[in-house]
């Protein structure tokens, strides 16, 4: 009864359990023509990582190859 109470107390003031997830982050330069890279790319999802932001297409310094700098988050494992 007094968790219930305290939960109604929380939601008349607009406020949100905390959570206590936290994450962690990746970042990543995809070569854009490798593809053992474009297959290290694909299988990010399936491990839980969750593309934020993708850069535009980029040069190496001191090559014609171009990359793909792409930010990961997911949850942090336990």
């Amino acid at each position: 009864m007094e968790e219930t109470s305290k939960n109604n107390e929380t939601a008349q003031l607009g406020i949100d359990a905390v959570s206590s997830r936290t994450f962690e982050y990746r970042v990543i330069d995809h070569d854009m023509f490798d593809e053992d890279e474009i297959r290290t790319m694909n299988s990010m999802g399936s491990k839980g990582w969750e593309i934020i932001r993708i850069l535009e297409p980029m040069k190496w310094l001191n090559s014609d190859g171009m990359f793909v700098r792409i930010y990961y988050k997911r949850e942090k494992q336990s």
